[in-house]
């Protein structure tokens, strides 16, 4: 299995051995180590379902996460809760525009 972030230029490679994988992984950012430790906080947090997923589109990102809740007033953002940093995912985007 191959994984890439094309933007950051990053890459994590897995290759089965038997009953184990092997990882290599490359760049700026380790991406295989982010997919393990969003896998371990989703397992502390109970393994919650889909339905538990939020999102939160502001002008200028989209936001998801599990568990806690975040809050706004149009130019500032406020996270309630939910302790897990790799439980929440922001993602900029060129401004929204009506």
């Amino acid at each position: 299995m191959y994984l890439f972030d094309t933007g950051r230029e990053a890459f994590a490679s897995l290759t089965a051995d038997g009953d184990q994988w092997n990882v290599r992984q490359g760049g700026p950012v380790a991406i295989w180590d982010a997919v393990e430790e969003a896998v371990t906080a989703w397992r502390k947090a109970g393994e919650p379902d889909m339905t538990s997923v939020r999102l939160a589109v502001t002008p200028d990102a989209h936001c998801y996460w599990i568990g806690g809740r975040q809050i706004g007033d149009g130019r500032r953002s406020y996270w309630l809760g939910g302790k897990e940093a790799a439980l929440r995912w922001r993602h900029p985007h060129p401004p929204l525009t009506t």
